[in-house]
């Protein structure tokens, strides 16, 4: 049993070392994240209060909310956990969701993000980041396969994911320990 442990403790510091050292607060979010989920689980295994998935819906969407906006420069903890590259993904993703609605049939085309990325970025962005800076990725998987794609194919990766996602909450908010191993691939999928 130690051991079992320790496997699973090792990367798990490795991770958390890894994350502080290179000033990665994303991977401490997903960090935080994981451990929230598996206290989730524990709690729901050990407990059978029906408030267990409130609480933790409720408290996890708020610490969530926080530290998002604070990432993007606003919320409490704007001042010092703003994150420069956050702001610069969303709007590259922007660019994509505008390509997808101005293409909504077939999108851009695979490999032509980059026309669409100098097509919409508009003068806020080239004077906060300047006109030589280009890209030609969304940094952001569905606003990259709407761009590419179109809004069809947008919605059904949107609503695969949203199923998937069903699936997994729903796995393990089960106080079934026989589905360790399925609650670990749930976890894995959602964080």
């Amino acid at each position: 049993k130690l051991a079992n442990r320790a496997f699973f403790l090792f990367p798990a510091l490795a991770m958390l070392f890894l994350s502080w050292s290179t000033e990665s607060l994303q991977g401490l979010m997903v960090f935080a994240l994981g451990a929230g989920l598996i206290l989730y689980m524990a709690s729901r295994e050990k407990y059978s209060s029906s408030l267990i998935p409130y609480l933790f819906f409720i408290g996890g969407g708020l610490a969530l909310a926080t530290v998002f906006t604070s990432f993007l420069g606003a919320g409490p903890l704007g001042g010092s956990l703003e994150q420069y590259t956050l702001k610069l993904r969303g709007w590259y993703a922007s660019f994509g969701i505008w390509a997808m609605l101005d293409s909504p049939l077939t999108g851009v085309g695979v490999d032509n993000y980059v026309s669409a990325f100098r097509r919409f970025k508009n003068e806020d962005f080239v004077l906060q980041y300047g006109s030589s800076l280009t890209t030609n990725n969304a940094h952001s998987t569905p606003a990259q396969i709407g761009a590419t794609f179109g809004l069809v194919v947008f919605l059904l990766y949107c609503l695969l994911h949203l199923w998937i996602l069903y699936r997994a909450l729903k796995v393990i908010s089960s106080r079934d320990t026989s589905q360790i191993y399925l609650k670990g691939i749930a976890l894995l999928w959602i964080v």
